[in-house]
C-alpha cells in the first residue's frame, strides 16, 4: 500500500486582511517515512471558525479573489480556532489515507485538499492516464 507522510507544515494567516480566526493550511508531504523533505510538494486547505470563514469570503469576494458566484475548495470548520488542533488533525487525516498505486492514493486525497499540481492540466492528465492504465 502506498502513503504519504506530512513532513512539515506552514499556517498562513490573514491577520494582515483583518481576517481573524482563519488560515491558508500548507502541508509538505513525502512518500517515504525515513525521508528527510525529498520533494518540497504539497497539499493545502483552508481551516477557521464559521466566523473566520465568513470574513473570509467577504473579503475574498470585495478584493476580487472570487467572482460573484464560485466554486471554492473545502474548509475545516472548527468552534474554536487552534492552530495546534488544526495542525494535528490535518496531518493525521493525510497520514490515514492509502491506495494501491501513488496515483490512486493521490486522487484520494484530492477529495479533500488541495494539491499544488491540481490546475495543472499536465500533471493531472497523466494521473488519470496511468490510474486508467493499471
Amino acid at each position: 500500500m502506498n502513503k504519504i507522510f506530512v513532513q512539515d507544515y506552514d499556517i498562513q494567516n490573514y491577520l494582515d486582511c483583518g481576517i481573524k480566526d482563519f488560515c491558508l493550511v500548507v502541508i509538505y508531504y513525502a512518500h517515504d517515512k525515513n525521508n528527510e523533505m525529498e520533494s518540497s510538494e504539497y497539499f493545502s486547505i483552508h481551516a477557521g471558525t464559521p466566523d473566520g470563514i465568513a470574513g473570509f469570503l467577504s473579503y475574498a469576494m470585495a478584493n476580487k479573489f472570487m467572482k460573484s458566484i464560485d466554486i471554492s475548495s473545502s474548509f475545516i470548520v472548527l468552534e474554536q480556532y487552534d492552530d495546534g488542533r488544526i495542525i494535528d488533525f490535518v496531518k493525521n487525516e493525510i497520514e490515514s489515507f492509502s491506495g494501491e498505486t501513488v496515483e490512486e492514493l493521490l486522487l484520494r486525497i484530492l477529495q479533500k485538499f488541495n494539491w499544488e499540481y491540481s490546475n495543472d492540466m499536465e500533471v493531472m492528465n497523466s494521473l488519470f492516464k496511468n490510474l486508467s492504465a493499471k
